[in-house]
Parts: structure tokens; sequence; C-alpha cells
């Protein structure tokens, strides 16, 4: 069994630019982020045979083909205390109504199990590993009043596959432009 989960990845530039933050956090403070390239998660991992993952691919080239382009924000940094610092996404009504389709798409056409946890909080993990309450608090004291901002025009799902201790990607299934 392998495991999944499929995302939204930034443009290279602002891929890079999230990239240089974890890095510079990982030195200062011997963190780290899952071994994944930055993004935000529609459906969190999940696990299929890699023989068995084609109607998933199948469900998604469909799913995004009947989706239009739409723009994401990205807006400063946040946390979800006590672990977990990160670049915040804007909850526009578009992504939300994105998320709730895809994962209603993929519950029907592939019966992937739905994700019952928290309300949906688009993120991108800048630290969540070897993170303790007090340097939690030290990192946050810094990025707090620090500026992240990017915009971007979403063109493409994503599904990341885990493999040899680190997310790759998998696919790519673009969206029709608006």
């Amino acid at each position: 069994m392998l495991r999944w989960f499929v995302a939204l990845v930034p443009p290279e530039e602002i891929q890079a630019r999230a990239i240089a933050v974890i890095e510079d956090l990982t030195m200062r403070y011997q963190t780290r982020t899952a071994k994944a390239p930055p993004h935000i998660t529609l459906m969190p991992p999940f696990e299929l045979a890699a023989n068995a993952i084609g109607p998933v691919k199948v469900a998604l080239a469909e799913f995004a083909q009947q989706q239009v382009t739409f723009g994401v924000t990205l807006d400063g940094f946040s946390t979800f205390p006590p672990r977990v610092l990160f670049i915040d996404v804007v909850r526009s009504p578009q992504l939300l109504e994105f998320k709730a389709g895809l994962e209603d798409w993929l519950v029907q056409q592939c019966d992937l199990s739905r994700d019952n946890h928290a309300q949906f909080s688009p993120h991108m993990t800048v630290a969540s590993h070897k993170l303790d309450r007090a340097k939690f608090k030290e990192m946050w004291a810094e990025l707090e009043s620090q500026k992240f901002d990017a915009d971007w025009e979403v063109n493409a799902l994503t599904l990341l596959r885990y493999e040899q201790q680190r997310w790759h990607l998998e696919d790519f299934f673009p969206l029709i432009k608006s």
C-alpha cells in the first residue's frame, strides 16, 4: 500500500519563497515540515495500492475538466497552536466550493472516505515537526509580524505519492480556463 494525497501546489516562484522560509526555520530552530513541496491539502493522505490508483486518477481528471481556474491568496502567517506554523490562505468562496466539490466527487466516484475532521482550514505549513511549546512561541513571535503575500491562479490539481521517506509529485490534472 502507498499513501497519496491531493493538493494545490503553487507556482515555482511562490514555492521558492515558502521553501526559503522553511529552510530558514529548519536551520535556526531544528524543526521541519513533512517532506513535500509547499501545498494546500485538499484530500488528506489515504492508502491505496499502486495498481489501484488508476480510478482515482481518472476521477481527478474528470473533476478537473469540469472546473474553471480560480485565484488563491496567501496572506501572512498563522498557527495551529501549539505545534504548527503556516502561511495563511484566504478562505475564498471559490476555494471552499472547490474543496467541497472535489471531496464529494472522490467519495462518490472512488469511495474515498470523507475528511470528517475539523473545518477546512487552508494553509501551507512551514514548521510542524520537532517543535516544543517554547520553540513554537519563539518562532511565532518572529513570524507573527512578517509578511508573506502572494496570489496565484489555480490551474491544476496535484496528486502526490509517499515513497522513500518523502512526498513525490505523481500527476497533474489541468482545470479548464475561465
